[in-house]
């Protein structure tokens, strides 16, 4: 398999402003292509989809060269992505919570920050690091959802 590689695009004459307005309708556009290939399961709106979520990915980088970060420095961080991925899996929550809350909390004298969710059926705080055992027991939560 062919690795991607990131290429800065000439953006003479652009702003940050400019940028964020281009991310943004990047973003509807991908959003928009990938609802179509979603109702639509066909290859030619597949292509379509992925070919805006490279557009949405280019006027992201495009931001980043505006602050002056290269596509360069951005693949040499693609490894530490890769890391952060391994350790950070998406758990699944049920629509029923609230979204997490940060907290500050004491432990051995160190104040670290803490996210919760708030199961509004068990009417429960739950630590994030515990989130997995208790939606496997909320009735709301179904293995397998989406």
């Amino acid at each position: 398999m062919e690795l991607i590689e990131l290429k800065n695009i000439d953006l003479t004459g652009w702003n940050g402003l400019d940028q964020c307005e281009k991310i943004g309708e990047e973003i509807k556009e991908f959003y928009e292509a990938t609802a179509e290939y979603l109702h639509n399961n066909k290859q030619e709106f597949k292509d379509h989809a992925i070919e805006e979520y490279f557009d949405t990915l280019q006027s992201c980088l495009g931001l980043l060269a505006i602050a002056g970060i290269t596509a360069e420095e951005v693949m040499k961080e693609y490894p530490k992505h890769l890391n952060k991925l391994k350790h950070r899996p998406r758990i699944k929550r049920c629509d029923k919570c609230t979204n997490c809350i940060m907290e500050s909390k004491q432990y051995a004298g160190d104040k670290t920050d803490v996210k919760y969710i708030i199961c509004n059926k068990m009417n429960e705080k739950i630590e994030e690091k515990d989130l997995k055992h208790y939606a496997n027991k909320c009735g709301y939560y179904k293995e397998g959802d989406k």
